[in-house]
């Protein structure tokens, strides 16, 4: 997923100079297929995001970044909780770091 926005930063930058449909929709396509397809909140936001930043609605890649990084540190940290130990979950189940990226609001953007 890292390298896959950076491909994206990257074409971006490119497409402004000289349009790529067909590396802008190559991209689109990897970047759908790489994010939970239910997900219309956050997951959708990032692919809705990405649609604005090709048709010119938005110019704002950070943004784009910053949705993509808050996806991968709460995959991060679901896997990290997935593979604790079961006798040791009980304990930190409700440490301040669990009740924080199990936040319903965990990867919205400010703003």
């Amino acid at each position: 997923m890292r390298k896959l926005c950076e491909d994206i930063a990257t074409t971006y930058v490119e497409n402004k100079a000289s349009p790529i449909p067909a590396k802008v929709a190559s991209l689109r396509a990897r970047l759908e297929t790489s994010i939970n397809p239910k997900d219309k909140g956050h997951d959708g936001a990032i692919l809705a995001h990405y649609d604005s930043l090709f048709s010119g609605e938005s110019d704002d890649l950070k943004v784009f970044a910053h949705r993509i990084a808050l996806l991968l540190k709460h995959d991060w940290e679901r896997v990290k909780w997935e593979c604790t130990p079961l006798y040791i979950k009980p304990f930190k189940r409700f440490s301040k770091k669990q009740r924080a990226w199990r936040r319903e609001n965990y990867r919205e953007i400010d703003g």
